[in-house]
Order: C-alpha cells, then structure tokens, then sequence
C-alpha cells in the first residue's frame, strides 16, 4: 500500500524486547572546511602516509602549489616549540630555498626553508630547546659576519619533516595556513590524502589553531563531503529516498553550520567539525555506492523556508514524536515544530532501560557534587508536550541541581528526553484513560485486556519490561516494573537523539511506504520547500 493514512486510532502496543540562513539555492563544486577532532585533534604529531604532496595556498577559490615534496616514508607534522635564527634572506620560492641555502657557507647550524605565506619564503637556521643556547648561537654567526636575529617566540609554528628534509610553517595570527594536496595515488585512487586511519578527498591543513596541538582541517568540496556524510548518518542499506533525503538535510545543514570558504586564519580553524557535534563525517573510506548515488541524485538540492536555506536539524529515532527546536534550545523556529511520528516500521529503535545507582549519579555529576552532597533522587521538573523531558532536578544532601534538555544528554548519557522515572516503591505501570464521556480514571496495565488484530490478550509483568502506549498524537512508554532497592532509579526511554526536525527512522519507514524524499523533508520540517 503507497501511502499509509495518518488516522490514529487509540491502542496499546506490548513490549517486552523489542528489536543563519544562506541563499536559497546552492552553488555546487565548493569547498567546507571540516574539523577532523575525532581522530586528529590536539596532536604531538600528525603523519600523512602519500609519498608525494603538494604544499600551497588558496588563491581566490583556486589552490596554488608553493612547492611538491617526494617522501618514500611519508610526511610528519609536529608542533615547532624550538627556538629559530632567521638569516635575513626573503625569496619567493621553496626552489629559490634550496638554490641560497646550496651557496650558503658552512654555519655549523642546521638550516632549512620556512613559509610564511603566499610566496613568502625564508631561510632559517637552528631548532634550539634552549633560549640560551640559541642567543649564544646569534652572537657566533653575527660576530662571524652572518647577519642574523633570534626569532620571537611563536605558538602557531609547526614543522613539517620527511627523511632527513624539513622546512618550518611560521604563520601568527593573522595568516592562513598552507595547504597540502595528495599527489600520489592511494590503490589506485588520485586526489586523495592518505592518514592512516583515515583518508580524505580535497586537501589537509594541519596548524596549531588558538595556539594549542595540532589539529587536521580537510578542505573538501561539498558535494564529496557528503559523500561521506551520508553513509556515516544513515545505513546505505536504507530505502533510497530515504538517503536523498538525508542527503539534502546534510547539504543544508552544512551550508549554514560550516560557511563555504576553504581558507582560514590560524585562530578560527573551522566552524563545523566531523562528530556528532555536528555531522559524522570519516572520510573516503567510509562512502558506499548508494549513499554517493543519493547525493548525486540531489546534487544541489536545499531544504528552504522563506527561500533561505536552513539548518536542517536531523536526528536518530522520535518514539513517537519530534521535538520543537523551542522546548530543546529556547529558539522558536516555525519550521521546527513538534510532529506526530509514527512513520518507523521496521527501522523502530527498541524502547530502553537505563538502570542508575545513587552511587552512579555521584560519579556522574562529579563537577556539581560539591554543592549537592549526595545525591539521593532526580525528578521530572518539567516535560515538553511530546512527552521529553525538558528539566530535570537532581537532589542531594545538601541542596539540589537542575539539568535543562542538552545537559540531561550529555551529563546521564542517556539516548534521549524521552524518558518516564521510576524509583522504589513507585507503580510504574499507571495510566489514565478517558472514558466516552471524557472522565479520566487511574488504571493499571498489569492485567489489562488488549484487542488487536490478532485478538484480544491481558498484560503481564511477568513476560515483559515495557509498556508502550500509543494515542493519537504521540507514543509513551511505561516500565512493568519498579526497583526492588531504594538505591536504584530506573529510566524506561523511547527513541534517540534531540528529537528536532527529520527522524531519520522516521524517515526510512515513510520511504518504504512510498513516500519521495521531497514529501519526507516537507513533512518534517513545516512549511519548507527543496529547491
């Protein structure tokens, strides 16, 4: 059947284990710029496996090569905490480098290039750890009638070594970083640089951003980032409009979370990086045929409202129900309202059980203990109209803490807001039901009746551990049963993530039941348009 009806019925499902905006339309073939924190952040080194690369800069939106680098063990980036002797001499090329430094006379001191910039190009000597040592080092080549001077301490600086070569990036500030383009083939691939662990379409820049350790920035083009993107998101093995329509959300959404613009300065390294923070982004390794035919097959497309492209918020599963983007970060946002979510079919992820020890909590909440003393309960302050909870108060011995929404997440590590609190003692399992002449009373779903399709069947705790209860607007879960200590608190969930804008579970069940890509981003997202 295309096209299952929204009609809603009351019925009650058994569970025991389940298994700023930018211009509307998109300009292709643009580069983003991707912070690669998940793997290469804050290093002491970096090491790119290619055998041959291509240092420069950006020129407009072209990359111009300063210099190409041949390296049978490949290429190793470090920090350049040392301490440097400039010689005086400025040339505008790394071959104009080598030619000086081959007339040069003996020193007794190492020398090599350093880059500074767009043809900006230097001859260094030395590498000190100590600032002594290296003033002593100045006065020798001065007093031997090389005109020199000690460099100014310098936190941006990095060196980057092959075999016995070496040249220095000496940026502050207020320039770019360079650059470097793979130039050697990866199995018989070209274009690609090659990290070990991870490899990457476009070009790598490697600085130390905000002067701290190393961090890796893959300059790619849009369109090929998503390749990645998208296989990373969402299962290749999904229905295809499914895909195209994670991949028109990842476009949008990095369209106006990432900004377009491959060159940086040394303080703002990038806007968006590759983790859940954002969007999952691993590289060329990780793409898969179907996901790359999605993003080809909507090349360009956007999801838009009022003709500007939007953040398109995504997340895992709604259990029932989306989130606004009001009652999650207090923005008020029309096209991020809450919606009915009953699309998941088979893609459904399991309702869950999270089991805390008051011991536990103390762990977790660490940072704040000081002023809770011990913990002894959480309660739901405040919930949002689909169900989540919006905050969340932590007591203690000495006084109590609330959690808003982001931080419930991220402090309990739990999967979502979704979620009812059960403590010793509690009856999990009550309800209220209305009756024909809308009079509400308690029931218990331990020893209810059920009719289904397949008949009608009574509920018991014994042989499961949730209930989930489904109306005409939303699913709730209900846990079967309480802990049987007080030390204990038990949270039975629904659903995964933030709960704002497209489901993506949500949105493989709309595609296996007929739905086009473009009916799927216009549900979830209210009153937008693809473009």
């Amino acid at each position: 059947m295309k096209k299952r009806a929204m009609n809603i019925i009351m019925i009650i499902m058994l569970v025991a284990s389940f298994i700023p905006p930018v211009p509307a339309k998109a300009a292709v073939s643009r580069e983003i710029r991707v912070g690669l924190t998940s793997m290469y952040s804050q290093k002491n080194e970096i090491r790119v496996n290619n055998t041959k690369i291509s240092l420069g800069y950006l020129s407009g939106r072209t990359f111009s090569p300063e210099a190409n680098f041949n390296s049978a063990s490949g290429f190793v980036f470090k920090p350049a905490t040392e301490y440097y002797i400039d010689l005086g001499i400025d040339v505008t090329s790394y071959a104009a480098v080598l030619k000086r430094m081959a007339e040069l006379p003996t020193l007794g001191i190492r020398i090599f290039g350093a880059v500074t910039g767009r043809g900006e190009w230097h001859i260094y000597a030395g590498g000190f750890a100590d600032r002594q040592e290296a003033e002593v080092a100045v006065k020798s080549l001065n007093e031997n009638g090389t005109e020199c001077s000690l460099l100014p301490g310098n936190s941006y600086r990095v060196k980057l070594e092959w075999g016995e070569s070496k040249i220095l990036i000496d940026v502050d500030e207020d320039y770019e970083y360079p650059q470097i383009e793979g130039l050697s083939a990866y199995e018989g691939v070209t274009g690609l640089v090659d990290m070990g662990s991870r490899v990457y379409r476009g070009r790598i820049e490697i600085g130390r951003y905000q002067k701290t350790g190393l961090t890796a920035v893959n300059v790619v083009e849009l369109e090929e980032y998503l390749y990645s993107v998208v296989s990373s998101e969402m299962p290749a093995s999904w229905p295809k409009e499914a895909l195209k329509a994670q991949a028109v959300a990842s476009r949008s959404y990095a369209l106006v979370k990432g900004g377009i613009g491959g060159a940086s300065d040394a303080k703002n390294g990038w806007r968006m990086n590759d983790t859940t923070d954002y969007q999952v982004y691993r590289g060329y390794l990780y793409e898969k045929p179907e996901t790359t035919e999605a993003v080809k097959d909507t090349e360009g497309e956007t999801v838009n409202y009022n003709n500007k492209v939007v953040a398109a918020y995504y997340f895992s599963s709604g259990g029932g129900s989306t989130e606004s983007s009001e009652a999650v970060w207090g923005v008020e946002l029309p096209y991020l309202t809450s919606m009915p979510d009953f699309f998941e079919g088979r893609f459904a992820i399991s309702p869950w059980k999270e089991v805390f020890t008051l011991e536990e909590l103390n762990g977790l909440l660490g940072g704040f203990t000081s002023s809770l003393g011990e913990v002894t309960g959480i309660s739901a302050v405040k919930t949002s109209p689909s169900g989540r909870v919006s905050l969340l108060r932590v007591s203690g011995t000495d006084g109590s803490l609330s959690l808003q929404t982001s931080a419930i997440r991220s402090v309990l590590g739990v999967r979502g807001t979704k979620f009812k609190i059960v403590r010793y003692g509690d009856e999990p399992d009550r309800v209220y039901v209305k009756n024909a002449g809308n009079e509400a009373s308690e029931k218990h779903l331990n020893g209810c009746s059920v009719l289904s399709a397949n008949g009608t069947s009574t509920l018991s705790s014994g042989n499961m551990q949730q209930y989930v209860v489904r109306s005409a607007y939303d699913l709730t879960v209900f846990g079967a049963t309480a802990p049987d200590t007080p030390d204990e608190i038990w949270l039975y969930g629904l659903g995964s993530g933030h709960g704002v804008g497209m489901s993506q579970t949500g949105a493989a069940g709309m595609a296996e039941e007929g739905f086009t890509y473009k009916e799927i981003l216009e549900y979830y997202y209210l009153g937008c348009r693809v473009l």
